[in-house]
Protein backbone atom coordinates (compact mmCIF):
# COMPACT_ATOMS: atom_id res chain seq x y z
CA UNK A 1 0.00 0.00 0.00
CA UNK A 2 1.66 3.54 -0.98
CA UNK A 3 0.60 6.70 0.35
CA UNK A 4 0.04 9.50 -2.06
CA UNK A 5 0.04 12.94 -0.07
CA UNK A 6 -2.57 15.52 -2.43
CA UNK A 7 -2.39 18.22 0.29
CA UNK A 8 0.14 18.65 3.49
CA UNK A 9 -2.82 16.78 5.85
CA UNK A 10 -4.52 14.74 2.98
CA UNK A 11 -3.59 11.36 2.15
CA UNK A 12 -4.92 9.54 -1.11
CA UNK A 13 -4.36 5.48 -0.53
CA UNK A 14 -3.51 3.91 -3.37
CA UNK A 15 -3.63 0.00 -3.32
CA UNK A 16 -0.23 -1.37 -5.18
CA UNK A 17 0.10 -4.99 -3.17
CA UNK A 18 -2.74 -5.79 -1.54
CA UNK A 19 -0.43 -7.65 0.81
CA UNK A 20 2.64 -5.46 2.13
CA UNK A 21 1.75 -2.23 4.06
CA UNK A 22 4.32 0.59 4.09
CA UNK A 23 4.32 4.19 5.12
CA UNK A 24 1.49 6.81 6.21
CA UNK A 25 -2.27 6.39 5.82
CA UNK A 26 -4.04 9.15 7.09
CA UNK A 27 -7.70 9.81 7.61
CA UNK A 28 -9.23 13.03 7.81
CA UNK A 29 -12.68 12.46 8.77
CA UNK A 30 -12.37 9.85 12.24
CA UNK A 31 -15.53 9.91 13.12
CA UNK A 32 -16.74 13.50 13.11
CA UNK A 33 -14.49 16.38 11.66
CA UNK A 34 -11.93 16.81 9.02
CA UNK A 35 -9.52 17.63 11.91
CA UNK A 36 -9.02 14.07 13.41
CA UNK A 37 -6.10 12.27 11.87
CA UNK A 38 -5.49 8.06 12.00
CA UNK A 39 -2.72 7.05 11.07
CA UNK A 40 -0.73 4.06 10.62
CA UNK A 41 2.92 5.04 11.25
CA UNK A 42 5.43 6.33 9.12
CA UNK A 43 7.75 3.76 7.47
CA UNK A 44 5.89 0.58 9.30
CA UNK A 45 6.05 -2.74 6.81
CA UNK A 46 3.00 -4.73 8.06
CA UNK A 47 4.10 -7.71 6.11
CA UNK A 48 2.12 -10.58 5.52
CA UNK A 49 -1.35 -9.96 6.10
CA UNK A 50 -3.57 -12.49 7.90
CA UNK A 51 -7.45 -13.24 7.45
CA UNK A 52 -7.71 -11.69 11.40
CA UNK A 53 -5.22 -9.28 10.66
CA UNK A 54 -6.97 -8.13 7.27
CA UNK A 55 -10.60 -7.79 8.78
CA UNK A 56 -9.06 -5.16 11.65
CA UNK A 57 -7.18 -3.53 9.11
CA UNK A 58 -10.73 -3.09 7.18
CA UNK A 59 -12.02 -2.25 10.15
CA UNK A 60 -10.23 0.96 10.83
CA UNK A 61 -10.25 1.68 7.13
CA UNK A 62 -13.92 1.75 7.37
CA UNK A 63 -13.94 3.49 11.11
CA UNK A 64 -11.18 6.38 9.81
CA UNK A 65 -13.12 6.93 6.22
CA UNK A 66 -16.47 7.59 8.43
CA UNK A 67 -18.11 4.25 6.47
CA UNK A 68 -20.34 3.13 9.54
CA UNK A 69 -22.55 0.73 7.36
CA UNK A 70 -18.93 -1.12 6.29
CA UNK A 71 -17.79 -1.07 9.77
CA UNK A 72 -21.27 -2.87 10.77
CA UNK A 73 -20.36 -5.39 8.14
CA UNK A 74 -17.60 -6.29 9.22
CA UNK A 75 -18.86 -7.23 12.66
CA UNK A 76 -20.58 -10.46 13.43
CA UNK A 77 -23.88 -10.98 14.80
CA UNK A 78 -23.15 -12.71 17.80
CA UNK A 79 -19.49 -9.92 18.41
CA UNK A 80 -18.91 -9.00 21.98
CA UNK A 81 -17.38 -5.06 21.80
CA UNK A 82 -15.71 -4.88 25.07
CA UNK A 83 -14.60 -1.29 25.47
CA UNK A 84 -11.65 -0.66 28.37
CA UNK A 85 -14.04 -2.04 31.19
CA UNK A 86 -16.38 -5.12 31.05
CA UNK A 87 -19.22 -3.47 32.89
CA UNK A 88 -20.70 -0.09 32.12
CA UNK A 89 -20.47 3.02 34.12
CA UNK A 90 -23.06 5.98 34.61
CA UNK A 91 -19.48 8.12 34.62
CA UNK A 92 -17.44 7.03 31.46
CA UNK A 93 -19.99 6.55 28.67
CA UNK A 94 -17.81 4.25 26.53
CA UNK A 95 -17.47 1.55 29.88
CA UNK A 96 -18.94 -1.76 28.97
CA UNK A 97 -19.70 -5.01 26.62
CA UNK A 98 -21.62 -4.39 23.86
CA UNK A 99 -23.04 -7.33 22.17
CA UNK A 100 -23.99 -7.89 18.03
CA UNK A 101 -24.24 -5.14 15.46
CA UNK A 102 -27.17 -3.21 17.33
CA UNK A 103 -24.51 -2.95 20.53
CA UNK A 104 -21.42 -1.68 17.93
CA UNK A 105 -23.80 0.89 16.62
CA UNK A 106 -24.50 1.69 20.37
CA UNK A 107 -21.01 2.08 21.10
CA UNK A 108 -20.16 4.22 17.85
CA UNK A 109 -22.52 6.54 18.63
CA UNK A 110 -21.51 6.83 22.43
CA UNK A 111 -17.84 7.46 20.90
CA UNK A 112 -19.08 10.16 18.46
CA UNK A 113 -20.87 12.28 21.04
CA UNK A 114 -18.40 12.23 23.69
CA UNK A 115 -15.18 12.59 22.42
CA UNK A 116 -13.37 14.20 20.15
CA UNK A 117 -10.68 12.37 18.59
CA UNK A 118 -7.66 15.08 17.63
CA UNK A 119 -5.13 12.23 16.47
CA UNK A 120 -5.68 8.04 16.33
CA UNK A 121 -1.87 6.41 15.48
CA UNK A 122 -1.86 3.02 14.46
CA UNK A 123 2.01 1.78 14.99
CA UNK A 124 1.56 -1.90 13.78
CA UNK A 125 -1.02 -4.69 13.32
CA UNK A 126 -0.76 -8.45 13.58
CA UNK A 127 -2.47 -11.30 13.48
CA UNK A 128 -3.41 -14.89 11.99
CA UNK A 129 -6.25 -16.83 10.50
CA UNK A 130 -8.53 -15.75 13.94
CA UNK A 131 -6.73 -13.26 16.08
CA UNK A 132 -5.32 -9.89 15.45
CA UNK A 133 -3.70 -7.42 17.80
CA UNK A 134 -2.75 -3.70 17.27
CA UNK A 135 -1.19 -0.91 19.10
CA UNK A 136 -0.91 2.71 19.02
CA UNK A 137 -1.38 5.64 20.77
CA UNK A 138 -4.27 8.77 20.72
CA UNK A 139 -5.31 12.12 21.44
CA UNK A 140 -8.99 12.72 22.88
CA UNK A 141 -10.96 15.36 24.00
CA UNK A 142 -13.30 14.95 26.00
CA UNK A 143 -16.85 16.78 25.27
CA UNK A 144 -18.19 16.93 28.86
CA UNK A 145 -15.20 18.31 30.69
CA UNK A 146 -13.12 20.23 27.36
CA UNK A 147 -10.19 18.19 29.31
CA UNK A 148 -7.65 16.82 26.67
CA UNK A 149 -5.64 13.46 27.80
CA UNK A 150 -3.52 11.08 25.83
CA UNK A 151 -2.97 7.54 25.93
CA UNK A 152 -1.37 4.70 24.06
CA UNK A 153 -3.80 1.82 23.60
CA UNK A 154 -4.17 -1.72 22.64
CA UNK A 155 -6.89 -3.88 21.33
CA UNK A 156 -7.47 -7.81 20.55
CA UNK A 157 -9.97 -8.59 18.05
CA UNK A 158 -10.92 -12.55 17.03
CA UNK A 159 -12.65 -13.31 13.61
CA UNK A 160 -15.26 -15.94 12.64
CA UNK A 161 -16.08 -16.43 9.28
CA UNK A 162 -14.35 -13.11 8.05
CA UNK A 163 -16.04 -10.96 10.93
CA UNK A 164 -15.04 -9.44 14.09
CA UNK A 165 -16.53 -11.77 16.92
CA UNK A 166 -14.29 -10.60 19.45
CA UNK A 167 -12.91 -7.27 20.09
CA UNK A 168 -11.30 -5.93 23.40
CA UNK A 169 -10.34 -2.26 23.48
CA UNK A 170 -7.54 -0.75 26.18
CA UNK A 171 -6.33 2.65 27.31
CA UNK A 172 -5.36 4.65 30.08
CA UNK A 173 -8.35 4.21 31.99
CA UNK A 174 -6.83 6.55 34.97
CA UNK A 175 -5.86 9.13 32.58
CA UNK A 176 -9.78 8.84 30.77
CA UNK A 177 -11.47 8.90 34.19
CA UNK A 178 -9.08 12.11 35.06
CA UNK A 179 -10.61 13.95 32.07
CA UNK A 180 -13.76 13.18 33.23
CA UNK A 181 -12.79 14.99 36.39
CA UNK A 182 -13.61 12.00 38.73
CA UNK A 183 -9.98 11.79 40.12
Amino acid sequence: MRVRFIQKSLCKIVWTNFFFFSTCIIFTNFLSNGRKTVKFKKGRNFGMVNNAQMVLTNYYNALGSKKIDRVIEIVHDEAKFIILKKEPSKKIPLYGTYEGKEGVKKYLNILEEAYQIDMFIINKIIGDQDTAFAWGSFRIKVRVTGKTFESDWAVVCEVEKEKIKLFQFFEDTAALEEAFDLT
